[in-house]
């Protein structure tokens, strides 16, 4: 529980640093970059937690999970560009998913960390 509440606080660090380093390069890679790693940690993160909260049933829920996750990569790129076409810029698009990672965050503070549920005793 603890990695994937990091992997959502830098999921939101690294794409505010994106949203502030449109006009720098460097910058700007490194944060696709990083933003990248972690998503890659809290998808390993995720799987890992299937077992915990789905006993008996893993099977199913990891192809449900695994299906989330390919919707997960098709449609905030398809949002992101029309956005773009709309605004003519990337930040509200790339703000929008700050704000996904505030809310995945949030509801995991609220239920998992300080909630009733604790999958790992």
């Amino acid at each position: 529980m603890s990695l994937l509440q990091w992997t959502f606080i830098a999921i939101i660090v690294f794409g505010l640093w994106i949203m502030l380093s449109f006009h720098s390069q460097g910058l700007f890679i490194a944060g696709i970059v990083l933003i990248g790693l972690s998503a890659g940690i809290g998808n390993g993160v995720v799987f890992k937690m299937v077992p915990y909260i789905s006993k008996g049933n893993t099977g199913a829920v990891t192809g449900f999970v695994g299906a989330m996750g390919g919707l997960g990569g098709f449609f905030p790129p398809l949002v992101i560009g029309y956005i773009y076409q709309w605004t003519g810029s990337y930040e509200l698009g790339i703000g929008l998913l700050v704000l996904t990672g505030v809310i995945c965050w949030f509801a995991l503070w609220k239920h998992y960390i300080h909630g009733d549920v604790h999958i790992v005793k």
